[in-house]
Formats: structure tokens, sequence, C-alpha cells
């Protein structure tokens, strides 16, 4: 069952917006000097964090793996000289 229980994403901002790209309406990034204004903000909104876990949780499983890694995949490969199939 923990496979599919839904959790709230609340993480420090990387400052690289396409890290999380996709997934963005599905979590809250922060910068970190926010976070602890931040958790004061969701922790009384269990509502609030459930809809923002339940949209992570589609936008995860909507999305197989194999698409989040063929960029990256595809990138070695024609680092290495490999032909692309």
């Amino acid at each position: 069952m923990c496979c599919w229980v839904r959790r709230f994403v609340l993480s420090e901002a990387t400052g690289v917006t396409e890290d999380v790209g996709y997934y963005r309406s599905g979590m809250v990034m922060v910068p970190a000097t926010r976070l602890a204004e931040s958790i004061s903000y969701y922790l009384p909104r269990p509502a609030l964090r459930e809809t923002i876990a339940r949209r992570g949780r589609e936008l995860f499983m909507a999305r197989p793996q194999s698409e989040e890694l063929r960029e990256a995949v595809e990138e070695l490969a024609a680092r290495a000289g490999c032909a692309s199939s």
C-alpha cells in the first residue's frame, strides 16, 4: 500500500525551474528562507495539502519513468557516439 499513498511535497527550491517542470503543480517549492513560513502556512490546511498531493500523484502516475529518462539517455548515447534507434 505504501506505493499508492499520496504525499504532500514541500521542498527547498533549487533555483532551476526545469528541475521541477512537468511536476510543478503537484508540489510546493520555496526558497530556503521561506521553508518555516511555508510549513506554517500549509500545516493547518489539510485539504489544500491533499489537493496538491493528489495532483502530484496523478502527474507521477501519468508519466512513465522511461519518458523521464529518454532525453538524458539519448544525450549520453550521442556523446558516446552511439546511433539513435
